[in-house]
């Protein structure tokens, strides 16, 4: 019964995120950001660049 509940509520929460105006532009516009951080710092760690 508590991996259905954690199931269930995982699942609940995606699709909150999902209905969120914006969520996927923001997720794009973030993995982008960190891809550009990566290669100018030449693959090193970028923590305290973001």
């Amino acid at each position: 019964d508590n991996v259905e509940t954690l199931h269930n509520r995982i699942v609940a929460a995606f699709q909150t995120l999902c209905a969120t105006p914006g969520f996927w532009q923001r997720v794009r516009d973030s993995m982008r950001r960190r891809a550009v951080v990566c290669i100018a710092t030449g693959d090193g760690h970028i923590g305290h660049f973001l």
